[in-house]
């Protein structure tokens, strides 16, 4: 009897804690389809200066058929202006087999080093379906004048996501 009632308290205790924990944070998601792809973002909005900012992304295959995607990874990249911290990424290549439905996770954190309207990033790595470059979306400003073909045409075939604020106050 003691010790069941030890664990409801402890139980209460941890639920009161972390539904304290989801009240402070405000939680976005947001999302971008293109080629039978869903890309999925959710992250705080408003976080203290300080803290780690912690995002989860999705990419879900949408299609009919079962493909082979060749990507990088991870397959979803993050940049965060709010953080001091630099990603460097080798593009290895990875094939993966998707069904209709299946979800590819990726996460990500940044120690928050910065006070004010900060923007998150989020592109997926170059994206090929059963060997043809997909078409994706949001590519525009990463597209440059001396930039090959081949590097255009890679550089088309990402999925990014607008940029999603994220207000950095002080501690």
């Amino acid at each position: 009897m003691y010790l069941r009632l030890i664990f409801c308290l402890s139980l209460f205790v941890f639920l009161v804690g972390c539904n304290n924990e989801m009240r402070d944070q405000q939680l976005v998601t947001e999302e971008v389809e293109a080629s039978n792809f869903i890309l999925e973002v959710t992250t705080p909005t408003v976080i203290e200066n300080g803290q780690t900012l912690k995002v989860k992304g999705t990419l879900k295959y949408v299609g009919d058929e079962t493909i082979k995607l060749f990507h990088g990874g991870p397959i979803i990249r993050f940049s965060f202006t709010g953080s001091n911290e630099n990603r460097s990424y080798r593009d290895m290549g990875y094939t993966t087999q998707l069904e209709t439905g299946q979800i590819m996770k990726v996460e990500d954190e940044f120690k928050v080093s910065e006070v004010g309207k900060h923007s998150l990033k989020a592109r997926t790595t170059t994206l090929e379906v059963n060997g043809e470059l997909i078409a994706g979306i949001g590519n525009e400003e990463y597209i440059k004048s001396d930039m090959s073909e081949r590097i255009i045409k890679l550089e088309k075939s990402k999925i990014t996501l607008k940029p999603i604020m994220i207000e950095v106050k002080e501690e």
